[in-house]
């Protein structure tokens, strides 16, 4: 493909990105507004409200209202009714006879019959991911198609003639009438159902969608539960739970009964739909721009290794089960299920105690010889394994202060006083009228206040160095929005340094926890 390939590679990265804002903006949005729903549409909160307007009833009829409400939060033997009805019962048989009783009633029943806000908000993002994923997906077929034309080709109009005369005369060139036939592919195909989605990709991709999920009967479930919520209110229908239970996934939910979409479900859910998302994305990628495989997947492990610094442990999880699948050699697939491991352990210790057992790392360099040991929780051999690897410097100074790796060797005395006495030899640049620092070892560009900084030497202007042996840290972030151009230009002169392989990775190039370095 050529230049072409190039360009489809950083189309696909591009997506990727957005994707990803897109997923996190959600995250984002349901751990600052769940808590202040949550506060305001407490029954106490509402009931309280509710007791402001009130204003025809005296105050002993207030307390009286106020003891029923309290009364109907308490369940009885017998009484399995949800408090709101056990709540309008009990006023209505407390009041019976005044003159307000029907107007108390009524209001009553307005106030407790509104939607809760929070199920709104959850419900809406399953919908926001799933339709996430949607645009991620229309934009890798219609990148695809643009740089394989006889996969456009090939998608035969069996139903109408490609250009109408109204067509023809509309279109200015070829390109034109490319991209509308591009267009209308790809609205074919999104209007089908996933099930169309998975045989297109199966097909012309020759990529499956189960070994890009570290479960596929749930993501299942989230693209079914999406058309329910949207069509149905989200009550479960006929279809919902016959597709459910035909993907092998056990449901827990009648038919015509309102679906539970939990705090817990909804994450999962931002996790699931977003790991499916990079995965799949990247496959497309290594799949038609080979040449930049190696880029790709590096972009994947720097993906990884941020997320496990975030504590995203359950992504970080499925990231690296699916990603072992498309890994293209033992060194990659090692560093997900490193990284897959160090997650795991967050969350089932046992269960990476058992994984331990069955590692043989005899053959394999130190570095994972000390993966194993710290994941096997053997800190005193860790420990000091890690004080040779870092004297020989084949363990840096950013991975001993940084990887999550160690998270257990830096509760002990021994690390403490040891970590004290390292200092990173920095120089000082200056880009867009801000400094940073350099590790001149590593090639690390950080930030004035970043937590890894130790004595620094002025060593001139970035513009006196090759943007392209530049790496920025992972703790500091120093230009997030220069990050991909810099990275790029390292891939460039990597790529311009190796010939035709374009891949200037050795078994040495590797850190279990980090991505490859660009020399």
């Amino acid at each position: 493909m050529g230049a072409g390939a190039e360009e489809f590679a950083i189309r696909v990265d591009m997506i990727i990105d957005g994707f990803i804002d897109r997923i996190e903006a959600a995250r984002d949005i349901i751990n600052l507004a769940s808590p202040v729903i949550k506060a305001e549409d407490g029954p106490r909160s509402v009931v309280q409200k509710f007791l402001s307007q009130l204003t025809y009833l005296t105050d002993e009829e207030l307390e009286q209202f106020f003891a029923l409400f309290q009364k109907s939060g308490e369940k009885s033997e017998g009484n399995d009714l949800p408090w709101q009805l056990r709540l309008l019962n009990s006023v209505w048989e407390e009041f019976k006879g005044k003159p307000w009783t029907s107007k108390l009633a009524t209001d009553l029943h307005t106030m407790l019959r509104r939607p809760s806000r929070i199920d709104f908000l959850l419900e809406s993002t399953v919908v926001s991911a799933v339709t996430s994923f949607e645009v991620l997906f229309s934009s890798l077929i219609a990148s695809f198609l643009k740089v394989s034309p006889q996969a456009l080709e090939a998608m035969s109009r069996e139903k109408e003639r490609e250009f109408s005369l109204r067509d023809l005369k509309g279109l200015s060139s070829i390109e034109e009438a490319v991209d509308l036939a591009i267009s209308r592919r790809v609205d074919e195909l999104m209007f089908g159902s996933v099930a169309e989605w998975r045989k297109f990709c199966i097909d012309k991709l020759n990529i499956k969608f189960e070994d890009l999920c570290s479960d596929w009967p749930a993501v299942q479930e989230i693209f079914q539960r999406r058309h329910v919520l949207v069509h149905a209110g989200g009550v479960a229908s006929h279809r919902y739970v016959a597709s459910v239970a035909s993907a092998g996934r056990s449901v827990d939910v009648k038919v015509g009964k309102k679906l539970n979409t939990s705090e817990i479900y909804v994450h999962q859910t931002l996790d699931a739909i977003m790991s499916f998302g990079i995965l799949l994305a990247s496959s497309i990628g290594m799949k038609f721009a080979k040449e930049h495989e190696s880029t790709i997947l590096s972009s994947l492990h720097k993906l990884t290794y941020t997320r496990l610094l975030a504590k995203q442990d359950e992504l970080v999880k499925h990231l690296c089960t699916a990603g072992e699948k498309i890994a293209v050699g033992y060194d990659d697939q090692l560093l997900f299920k490193v990284n897959g491991w160090i997650a795991l352990k967050r969350t089932d210790p046992k269960a990476v105690a058992l994984e331990m057992k069955q590692w043989d790392t005899s053959a394999l360099e130190d570095r994972y010889k000390l993966a194993k040991m710290c994941l096997a929780s053997q800190n005193d051999e860790a420990l000091g394994l890690m004080k040779k690897m870092h004297s020989a410097e084949s363990l840096s100074s950013e991975d001993v202060l940084e990887w999550p790796l160690f998270e257990e060797l830096r509760n002990m005395p021994d690390y403490v006083e040891w970590s004290k006495n390292i200092s990173l030899p920095f120089g000082i640049s200056s880009i867009l009228g801000k400094e940073f620092y350099l590790n001149p070892r590593t090639k690390t560009l950080h930030t004035e206040d970043c937590r890894l900084l130790g004595s620094s030497i002025k060593v001139g202007s970035l513009a006196d160095y090759d943007p392209g042996k530049y790496h920025l840290c992972s703790i500091c972030d120093p230009f997030p929005k220069q990050r991909k151009s810099i990275e790029r230009a390292g891939e460039q002169s990597a790529a311009a340094s190796t010939g035709a392989s374009g891949d200037s990775r050795g078994p040495k190039g590797h850190s279990p926890g980090k991505p490859p370095a660009i020399d």
